[in-house]
């Protein structure tokens, strides 16, 4: 059995906030800063499973990173008819 190492890092991210360009704001408020200096997230999958689990797998990490901006879910990755589409 393959499986692969998936690794998302982001580096320097402390007091970082997410910006959505479309609402010409920072989404959420002031309190939604991220107080890591350093993310890392790693999955481990199935590398036969990656063509049918590329969302989970994508939706997964991301929502993982929002966490650490205060939110539960990240509202950046949706499914729709079962496509990927990405809110920017």
């Amino acid at each position: 059995m393959d499986y692969l190492k998936i690794i998302a890092k982001i580096i320097n991210c402390a007091n970082s906030r997410i910006y959505i360009p479309e609402r010409d704001r920072i989404f959420y408020d002031e309190s939604n800063r991220c107080d890591a200096e350093e993310i890392t997230i790693e999955r481990e999958w199935d590398s036969w499973k990656l063509k049918d689990d590329y969302f989970k797998i994508g939706k997964s990490i991301m929502d993982e990173t929002a966490n650490y901006y205060g939110f539960w879910e990240s509202r950046f990755f949706n499914d729709k008819d079962g496509e990927i589409f990405v809110n920017h």
